[in-house]
């Protein structure tokens, strides 16, 4: 079945990496199975130096607020946030086990990923002014009644 971009319903790319399933979108989002965050976690943190820069060269927009409908059995996603943090969110279906992560929302993941293994030493405060920067674009946060502030 075809999966549409929660955000901005284009038709979502099948992929794999790392032998975990995925889809992408032309949006810079990404939708995966609940599983596979971990591997995606430690595949893009192998580096935590160049997950950093990744960061660092992109630019990284503001969280879209709204809340979205899972592509896959169209019900509401739970917003929570990534391993109890307030300044890094992801959508998740519970019922469907899917995650839907924004556009440089696998990127800062993956950087804090990498601080909390200790892979990066020289871009830490560069990390710190970028949670920062994603902060203050913020105007508000959205949680639902089922976020639990859990890892995923």
């Amino acid at each position: 079945m075809a999966k549409h971009c929660p955000r901005c319903a284009q038709l979502l790319a099948f992929g794999e990496r790392g032998g975990e399933e995925m889809w992408t979108c032309a949006c810079g989002g990404l939708l995966l199975r609940q599983r596979s965050v971990i591997p995606l976690m430690e595949a893009l943190s192998a580096d935590g130096e160049a997950a950093v820069q990744r960061l660092l060269d992109g630019d990284l927009p503001p969280r879209d607020q709204e809340p979205i409908e899972c592509p896959e059995c169209n019900r509401r996603m739970d917003t929570t946030g990534y391993a109890g943090r307030s300044d890094v969110f992801i959508d998740r279906c519970g019922r469907c086990w899917l995650v839907w992560l924004d556009p440089f929302e696998a990127e800062l993941m993956a950087a804090l990923y990498a601080q909390a293994n200790g892979r990066i030493q020289e871009h830490r405060s560069a990390l710190d002014e970028i949670v920062k920067r994603r902060m203050a674009s913020m105007s508000r946060r959205v949680l639902t009644p089922k976020s639990n502030g859990g890892m995923y």
